[in-house]
């Protein structure tokens, strides 16, 4: 059994150890007589003998393990001095009754060496566990400094128990296992980490989930050797930081109990796990507040965009519909038509505006799906021209592409969408006459559109920011009058969804250019 089989491997190593420990001592003690002997027959003095065999009596206190092995070097150093240095010799009576006081003193001396040698020993290896408690948790915490989840600190800790303990550990890392207790229904199985991958555990961990609750409910150990589920075959502890459990370790004990040094090392682990799913935790807290406040600040934006900017369209409309109704019978033919040029042209921007913001809305929360097919570029850029602004007729526009048959892969509605904010942005933003042109052409394995005008172009301090949701720098750049900021904010959504890129550059000597690219699409040709 593999119980049986590893206690007695414990009980041979301990008892390899005392013998082991026993020869130590004999051949200490023997070279020491040895050494006192040749030092006798050169006639060496005895109190000289006396210092050797203390100092040989050190060095078994300062190498064996049990401070037993000192007792009894002191009490035999005496003993073998007595038999073989003092008359008469080869014996263990003495002459001279001051031997006594000399015995006494020199078996105190020894004896008081050899302790304060055990404890210098002690004291070295606390030093050493010491030491190797502070490494470990320090290289501990440098692996989770590079976690990312909750799930990989728990990972990075159980592992870590495993390779320090030797020990098969169990892991509750999800506080919702522990749900349906109350209900007499187990939690499902913890995560299992082996001291040996080629083993397995001896124990179902199913069976102990009242005692994983308990200590997840409690926040305190129990398991075996507690007063709580002593019978359990693991000893659980909690992984928390001050009020609040973030999971449950178990360690399994089936074998042989922790030890205080081991048991101290558990917790000063779980203690760091616990810190560092705190800060976790506090993280993740920051990112949706962070997360919220940027959201309700783009609700304040939106808010405060349409009470500005869709009052004068709206104002406009009323304004020139009660001036028709009341003064129809006045006005000459052509006036009506400014009139109800004017009344087209803010219905057509406030159309224009609602179909920006629902799609930009629907891009961003993944309702939009893109279908892409294999369309021709002249022929959705023909189509998009049909449906801008009636003012590109006061400019000067022309359409051009490179030689080749240019067939891209793309959403035909969301790119005529683009195309149609682009050259809107043009039409607006540049005086009449003004030249706008759309030229494609293939760049790789790429399509790109550039859309050019010789208007006054974009000021250098707002060009990281015109493709923002909401930011309009007035005057100057394009979607910016009378606009909530939607156009090129959408135009980027749409071409990185395609897969392609959306840029702004200089038009030399003046103007704008704005560059998009899509995939191209191979075109066949059947012979």
């Amino acid at each position: 059994h593999p119980i049986r089989r590893r206690l007695r491997t414990r009980l041979l190593l301990n008892t390899d150890n005392k013998v082991s420990d026993l020869l130590f001592m004999t051949a200490m003690l023997g070279l020491c007589s040895l050494i006192g002997w040749c030092f006798k027959l050169t006639n060496g003095a005895e109190s000289n003998i006396v210092v050797f065999y203390i100092f040989f009596v050190f060095l078994v206190s300062v190498r064996t393990a049990n401070w037993i092995y000192s007792l009894c070097a002191s009490g035999l150093s005496v003993v073998i001095y007595n038999f073989l240095f003092t008359k008469p010799e080869f014996s263990l009576h003495a002459y001279d009754n001051r031997y006594t006081v000399s015995f006494a003193v020199m078996f105190l001396i020894a004896l008081l060496t050899g302790v304060m040698a055990a404890r210098m020993r002690i004291q070295a290896q606390n030093s050493s566990r010491m030491a190797f408690r502070i490494q470990v948790l320090y290289d501990m915490n440098q692996q989770i400094e590079k976690c990312r989840t909750q799930e990989e600190i728990m990972e990075i800790t159980a592992k870590q128990l495993v390779r320090l303990l030797h020990r098969n550990v169990l892991l509750y890392s999800d506080p919702e296992k522990f749900q349906g207790i109350a209900e007499e229904n187990l939690p499902e199985d913890p995560e299992v980490f082996l001291a040996d991958p080629s083993g397995r555990i001896h124990f179902s961990p199913r069976e102990e989930a009242d005692a994983a609750a308990w200590t997840f409910e409690k926040g305190v150990k129990c398991g075996r050797g507690t007063e709580q589920y002593p019978d359990a075959n693991a000893l659980y502890f909690a992984i928390r930081c001050n009020d609040v459990v973030y999971g449950v370790a178990g360690i399994d004990v089936q074998e042989s109990r922790l030890d205080p040094y081991e048991e101290s090392i558990v917790i000063a682990i779980l203690g760091e796990a616990g810190i560092a799913l705190e800060n976790k935790r506090n993280e993740t807290e920051k990112e949706q507040a962070r997360l919220l406040a940027k959201n309700e600040q783009l609700r304040a934006n939106l808010l405060r965009s349409i009470s500005h900017d869709l009052r004068t369209p709206l104002t406009s409309i009323s304004g020139t519909a009660s001036l028709l109704m009341a003064e129809e019978g006045k006005l000459d033919d052509p006036s009506r038509r400014k009139l109800y040029s004017n009344i087209y042209e803010d219905a057509m921007w406030l159309e224009d505006l609602v179909e920006n913001l629902l799609s930009i809305t629907r891009l961003k929360e993944g309702q939009t799906k893109i279908h892409t097919s294999a369309e021709f570029v002249s022929e959705v850029v023909e189509e998009a021209v049909r449906h801008c602004s009636r003012r590109l007729e006061e400019h000067i526009f022309t359409v051009d592409q490179s030689s080749d048959i240019l067939l891209a892969r793309m959403d035909a509605h969301l790119i005529i969408q683009v195309l149609v904010n682009l050259v809107n942005n043009a039409v607006k933003y540049t005086p009449s006459g003004s030249a706008i042109a759309v030229y494609s052409e293939r760049a790789g394995n790429m399509i790109r559109i550039s859309v050019k005008d010789n208007g006054p172009g974009v000021e250098e301090k707002d060009r990281p920011h015109i493709f923002d949701m909401f930011y309009s720098g007035r005057k100057t750049v394009a979607d910016s009058s009378r606009s909530l900021g939607l156009g090129l904010a959408l135009c980027k959504e749409i071409v990185q969804a395609h897969g392609g890129e959306i840029w702004y550059e200089d038009n030399v000597p003046h103007g704008s250019i704005f560059r998009f690219t899509i995939p191209a699409e191979e075109v066949k040709v059947d012979v």
